[in-house]
């Protein structure tokens, strides 16, 4: 009976120790590297196996030497014993093992004089006894902490009081958004979920995980759209402000735009993938468009983002909030808002000034390098944030593409139209605009052009690499430095940090003096997306003709709908501070101080500035000053005009924008 023990305890063991052999034995054959979860949620299976095998084995003697003693012979006994001991073992699992039968096989073996056995195999067997519920408990844990994590979820969407951010998948755009929220004091009790994220999946990124483990995220494999949200419904609130009791008093629009703080939830939907991002926004939309404590945010620039974004049936009570967040304009327009008065900064007396009727202008020489995803918004954008009074624009823009002039001209007609390009009309937008398609960086042709641009004052370069970006600009800073200029340039890259190029010096300890934009970490971040300063003066330039509370909520709900309005109204408001910055006159005083010269002048550079932009959209003139002759979706527009054709009306309209921003 000793060997029988002695056998079964070596067996036992050599099971446990196996299972453990077999899994580093896998790891190490297996040509995927799996994530560390994966690993360990693998090496859990492979152990669980080898204990239950173990215990199993374990008992075998157990019930084969004391049960059935008299009938040896019997298949039956067998039988028995291996149903018996598989039965014992699934006990432990459930912490219901009974011992007693343990104790008596000791017992047996001590009056056999087995001491060294009995003891060997009390030992292993208790430690079989102990690790079986830690398995199990082990694996009720992760059950209920993934069980806590939809509680949390629910709670958060239908009782909680506080901020929820939700991401519909777990990307490096994502993050540094997610990262940016938890760092944010105004935040910090915030919940950040993170939906579509399977931690078992080979492909996903550790670095990823852990990221999102640091700011305390709750991750689900279901998409965002599968999430259930209930049925509430959220009217939204204008702030309740008291109205003088003088009816002569003219309503203020801006006291009634409500707080930011009562949309509660924000839903981001930044899929890599844009079908399934347009198909999950719209989806959930459908859950959610009586919640007026939600905003949505469709990160897209597609077209069937668009059409997602305005769907909605005219019958329908829509109360959540809708933004389409087109990353390059936002990128662009930030610029602006936060460094586009060195724009008017580089246009020093070292420039070439023009004399347009007696008044002597500075001249912006701005160089753009490369039209493609950034440079045809930089093209666009200076376009219409060059109207400024005392200066004069010239943009040179150079492309490899032979059709380079031909594309921008099939986005925005009448930007490069003769009839205003190059052109001096009193009372409209002035600019001088010249493409030089099909020339390549990398050519002799390249520094010749680039050469004659001896005005130079600041310069963009857009190639679409970080790396590729940077040489354009060391390029372009060795080529200007030749003719002993010096302009403003900013390389735009995404990954790469200003600080590499901060105080950057070559081998005779001269500064290159290039500064770097668009990093996505900017991009992807509170004050970009959330909280934005801009989009706030935008609004309040929006809601100036709202005539009640409930209109100004209409309103609101238009500027974030309709990429037309909050884009345009966002212009206007950065292009104000611009006039700030730039002492325009009239523009630091009150309404009532404003002279009627000044006013003349803030009015017209403001329609001047609306001309080029609506052009830099591709808008035309309707050919009519009727406004039956507008059509935006021809976009043909009644009021493109000059100056001197607007009516009073139109005038004090562009007046009335200036004064509330």
């Amino acid at each position: 009976m000793e060997n029988k023990y002695i056998i079964t305890l070596i067996i036992s063991v050599s099971v446990l120790i196996a299972s453990i052999l077999s899994y580093l034995i896998y790891n190490s054959i297996s040509k995927k590297k799996h994530r560390k979860k994966k690993e360990i949620i693998r090496f859990f299976i492979f152990f669980a196996v080898g204990v239950f095998l173990s215990a199993v084995i374990i008992f075998v003697p157990l019930y084969y030497l004391d049960e059935f003693s008299d009938d040896a012979t019997s298949v039956t006994k067998f039988v028995k014993t291996f149903l018996l001991s598989i039965h014992n073992a699934t006990r432990l699992f459930i912490l219901d093992g009974d011992f007693v039968i343990v104790q008596d096989a000791i017992k047996i073996l001590n009056q056999d004089g087995a001491h060294r056995v009995a003891n060997l195999y009390g030992i292993y067997t208790a430690f079989i006894y102990v690790l079986a519920p830690v398995l199990t408990f082990s694996f009720i844990f992760a059950v209920i902490a993934n069980f806590r994590s939809k509680i949390k979820f629910h709670h958060a969407i239908r009782h909680g009081k506080r901020k929820v951010f939700i991401f519909s998948e777990l990307n490096r755009k994502s993050i540094l958004l997610a990262e940016s929220i938890h760092k944010e004091e105004k935040y910090k009790n915030a919940r950040i979920f993170f939906a579509d994220v399977d931690e078992d999946d080979d492909e996903m990124d550790d670095d990823l995980i852990d990221r999102a483990k640091e700011i305390n995220a709750i991750m689900f494999k279901k998409e965002i759209s599968s999430f259930n949200y209930g049925n509430k419904v959220v009217l939204p609130k204008a702030n309740v402000v008291k109205e003088d009791s003088d009816p002569n008093e003219e309503f203020d629009p801006i006291k009634h735009i409500p707080e930011k703080e009562s949309r509660r939830i924000s839903l981001f939907f930044m899929k890599q993938d844009d079908t399934d991002n347009v198909r999950e926004y719209y989806d959930t939309f459908k859950q959610l468009k009586k919640r007026g404590d939600v905003c949505l945010y469709l990160f897209s620039t597609s077209a069937s983002s668009e059409l997602a974004i305005n769907h909605v049936s005219k019958d329908d009570d829509v109360y959540v909030m809708r933004r389409r967040v087109t990353i390059d304009n936002f990128f662009i327009y930030r610029y602006l808002f936060e460094e586009g008065y060195e724009i008017f900064k580089s246009a020093d007396d070292k420039g070439v000034s023009k004399t347009v009727k007696g008044q002597k202008l500075k001249v912006i020489s701005a160089v753009i390098i490369g039209l493609g995803r950034y440079g045809r918004q930089f093209l666009q954008a200076l376009s219409w944030y060059g109207q400024m009074y005392g200066y004069y624009l010239k943009i040179n823009a150079f492309d490899a593409d032979p059709n380079a002039e031909q594309k921008i001209a099939a986005l925005s007609p009448d930007l490069l139209n003769r009839k205003y390009n190059k052109k001096i009309i009193k009372g409209d937008a002035q600019y001088n605009i010249t493409i030089h398609s099909g020339v390549d960086l990398n050519t002799k042709e390249f520094k010749d052009k680039l050469l004659k641009i001896k005005d130079a004052t600041i310069c963009y370069t857009c190639l679409g690499k970080d790396e590729d970006n940077v040489d354009a600009a060391i390029l372009v800073r060795s080529t200007f430095a030749s003719i002993k200029r010096y302009p403003l340039i900013n390389a735009v890259v995404q990954e790469l940090h200003d600080e590499i190029a901060d105080k950057a010096i070559n081998h005779a300890g001269q500064e290159y003096k290039i500064d770097f934009i668009g990093n996505d970490r900017d991009s992807y971040s509170v004050s970009s997306i959330i909280d934005s300063e801009l989009e706030e003066a935008g609004k309040r330039a929006h809601v100036m003709w709202s005539g009640s509370a409930d209109d100004v909520l209409k309103d609101i709900e238009k500027f974030y709908r309709y990429e037309y309005f909050y884009l345009s109204s966002c212009a206007s408001a950065l292009h104000t501070k611009a006039k700030k910055l730039c002492n325009f006159p009239g523009i630091n005083k009150k309404q009532e101080d404003i002279t009627k010269e000044e006013y003349y002048y803030l009015t017209m550079y403001e329609h001047m500035r609306w001309n080029a932009w609506m052009r830099s959209q591709g808008f035309r003139y309707s050919g009519a000053r009727d406004k039956s002759s507008r059509n935006d979706l021809a976009k043909l527009h009644n009021d493109l005009v000059d100056y001197v054709m607007l009516s009073q009306k139109d005038i004090d309209k562009d007046g009335k924008v200036i004064s509330l921003i």
